[in-house]
């Protein structure tokens, strides 16, 4: 059984370059408006409030 490797992405210039952008075996997901950098996400995550 293959174990899930997930990469948590935000927008931190420090840590963001440091994420498996290019390596498929991780799934990626996004947090805030680290959508607007990712090459690609499976999924996205929005922990403030909207408004």
């Amino acid at each position: 059984m293959d174990k899930l490797k997930i990469a948590i992405v935000g927008t931190s210039p420090v840590t963001f370059a440091l994420a498996p952008h290019t390596d498929e075996s991780w799934e990626m997901w996004g947090i805030h408006d680290a959508h607007v950098a990712m090459r690609r996400g499976d999924r996205w995550c929005q922990l403030h409030p909207l408004g």
